[in-house]
Parts: C-alpha cells; structure tokens; sequence
C-alpha cells in the first residue's frame, strides 16, 4: 500500500463535514463550487449513482447551477444541493484540505497558532523553499504513517500553509472517513524566515511525539546541530507572527525608547522604591495631573499599532523575591533566622488575560488613567512580542529548551 494517498480519495460525509460548510459564506461557497467544476479539480461525482429518482437529466447541470444561483436561495439549501445532488459519494480529501486552509486563512475558523524557532548554535538556518521541505518531510513520513499533505499560498501574507493528515501505516483503517484533529496538523512557512508556524501539539500524544521526531530529523538532514525551540507566542491572528516574528517584523513601539531612557519601566512590579531619576519629574506630573496629551503620546510610544498584534490569551508568570536585603541590619536579622531560605520567599504569581483584543484593552485602559502608560511594564504593552511570559524579579526571560509538547487550553 502507497503511503502517501491521493486528494482524490472520496470522504464520507458527516456532521464535521456539514459544520465546516456552514462557516464559509454564501458567494464565497458558490465561488468554490463554479472552479472545482470548470477546472476539474474536484469534479461532481453524482454520475456515479441513478440520478433518475431526484433529478432529470435536463435539472442536473451543476455549472449552470452554480453560476446563476438564484439570489432568494438559502446558503443551507445551497450546502444540502451540494452534498445530496452534486457531491453524494462523498468529498474529495484534496477538497476537504483546500476547505480547512482557506477557513483559516480567511478568518471564517479559528485555531490557535503558535511558533518555533530553527536554532543553530553557529549560525542563523533559514527554512528552506516550501516545496523543499514538503518533499523532505515526506521522505521522513513514509516509513512511519500513511499520510495526506496539501500545499497553499495566504492569499495577502507571505505564509505558504502546509497541511498534513497522518494515520498509523500498520492500521491504515478508516481512510474513507473525516480525520480526528488530532491526526491533522497545520505547518505555516514564512518567506526567507527561520520560524516555523504550527498548530500547539499535545502531551502525551504518540501520533505528535513521532511527527515532532520527524521535524528534528528533517532539521538535522538540512544542517547538522539545528534543532526547532519553542516561541513563547500563541494567536489565533496570523498577522500577528508576521508582525512579531517574520523577516517583515515590524519595531512596534520605537517612541519607547524615549520613556526607557528616563528609567520608568521594567522595574520589579513589588519595588516600592522612589525613583532616582533627576529629569524624570516632569512626566511624572504629566502622568498624575491627567495631561491628556502627554499620556495619548506615550500611550501611542508604549504600544504602537495594536491593529496587527491581535492576541487572545497572555499568560504572565511573575517571579518576585520581596525581601529586599537594603540594609546591614536587615542582613544581620536575616542571618542570625536559621529557618530563613531565600527560595521560600519567592511568590510566583500567575496573570493570565482573555479577550477578543487583549492589548487594545489594555490600551484603552491607559487612556482612562486606570494605568500609568509611564510605568507600565513592557510585557503588557507586546513589546515583548509574546504572549506566554516568565517575569523574574521585573525581567523577562526566554526559554532555551528544545520543542516539546505544548498543550495550551
């Protein structure tokens, strides 16, 4: 048995199939069906069964249907067209895929995204052309899975999405049917990027454990000592990694540098201590006297265009020792307590925040001098450019491990 399968397998249809439908709008459906048919790709398959009981022959012509739908006809009487007239032995599996990635990439199905990094420990790797990885993938998946893979363009961003189905090679059952979402996997290349796009994996999954296994071997295939590390960005945006993370990254919030230099930010959040600066009082009194222009300013410095930096979910972990050791006294008390152990005076406090737009909330906010745009720490305004942060005593820090499971909820 081949272990690649062909796009033209037929699907049986089910529920899943009839949902999928059901996001995509009218005309955009109605689109879909009129090329499927004038470019044979996914040709009607109703021949194949006597039409005689539901349609006559003169009825039956789908190109003519579709390019003059009538405008009183309801996109559910349009899906069900499709599936009992058109289409009832099922869709093509090519079919389904082009389905998936154009909802995701249309916006009409959500899924969180998330990113890895191709690190080398001398030099920067590049990914290599799509259709290059796609083939050296393959050759990593024959001897472990039948699997199905489809290749597309993002119609505006610079990502060619790769979308893979694998089952297991010595049970190949159930082909016929739509795959679990545990069995598909969704890769995105950005053009002449080091990072990885790619659906979050999940713990304890053998069918994800042995598709990562094959990811560090196609690594190492392209360049010896390379190895794929997690970033700490989750989204369910795509612009968001081209503004974060891809060649076209994009300096954010520039006009900060101008509030960093007055040392204001990326203190401890617990450090109670006055600040030093001697030039710095003026924006302070900017900042407590309400000065609406001096606040929309930094308002705009700290947080840049929050338009492509859409982010549902950020999850901070906050890491503070609050017993500052200022003075000798307090050393002296502090070693004379036998009991005292300084790893135990660590609280780790974990912020997470949800919403449609996390950081046009928090922007919003500012401007209603609920927070101080002067002051606020960098990991809530994305200039960090994450959204999964460990904050140690006010810095953040990244991660070096290498790609594992990352199961998000």
């Amino acid at each position: 048995m081949r272990t690649e399968l062909s796009s033209n397998i037929r699907i049986k249809h089910d529920k899943k199939i009839q949902k999928l439908l059901n996001r995509f709008p009218r005309d955009f459906l109605v689109k879909l069906c009129v090329e499927w048919i004038q470019k044979q790709t996914y040709p009607p398959n109703a021949k194949d069964i006597n039409l005689e009981d539901m349609l006559d022959d003169e009825e039956w012509n789908p190109e003519a249907f579709y390019k003059n739908v009538p405008k009183s006809m309801l996109k559910r009487s349009i899906i069900h067209r499709m599936l009992v007239y058109d289409w009832p032995n099922g869709f093509y599996l090519g079919q389904i895929a082009q389905l998936e990635i154009l909802a995701l990439a249309h916006g009409f199905v959500s899924m969180r995204w998330t990113a890895s990094k191709v690190h080398h420990s001398a030099e920067k790797t590049v990914l290599p052309n799509p259709l290059v990885f796609l083939e050296l993938l393959k050759s990593e998946l024959e001897s472990i899975f039948v699997y199905h893979t489809y290749i597309s363009r993002h119609e505006t961003l610079p990502i060619t999405f790769i979308r893979l189905v694998l089952w297991d090679s010595k049970r190949p059952t159930a082909l016929h049917t739509y795959p679990s979402s545990k069995q598909i996997f969704y890769l995105g290349l950005m053009d002449d990027s080091d990072v990885l796009l790619h659906n979050i994996f999940l713990r304890n999954d053998v069918c994800h454990s042995l598709f990562l296994q094959c990811l560090s071997r196609l690594l190492y295939r392209l360049k010896a000592g390379s190895a794929l590390r997690p970033i700490d960005l989750v989204s369910k945006n795509l612009t968001t990694f081209c503004t974060n993370v891809g060649v076209n990254k994009e300096a954010n919030a520039l006009g900060a540098w101008q509030i960093y230099a007055k040392n204001l930010v990326d203190r401890s959040p617990l450090d109670t201590r006055p600040i030093l600066s001697d030039d710095n009082s003026s924006l302070i009194a900017d900042s407590t006297q309400n000065c609406e222009k001096h606040r929309e300013m930094a308002i705009q410095r700290r947080f840049g265009d929050t338009h492509s930096q859409v982010l549902d979910k950020l999850l901070i972990t906050l890491d503070h020792d609050y017993i500052e050791k200022s003075t000798e006294k307090d050393k002296v008390l502090e070693e004379n307590v036998e009991s005292y152990n300084p790893t135990e005076q660590r609280p780790l406090v974990v912020m997470q925040l949800r919403g449609q737009h996390i950081l046009e909330g928090l922007k919003d906010i500012c401007r209603q001098d609920a927070l101080d745009p002067f002051t606020m720490p960098s990991y809530l305004t994305g200039e960090t450019g994450l959204s999964i942060l460990y904050v140690r005593d006010g810095l953040v820090l990244q991660r070096q491990e290498s790609l594992g499971q990352q199961e998000i909820n």
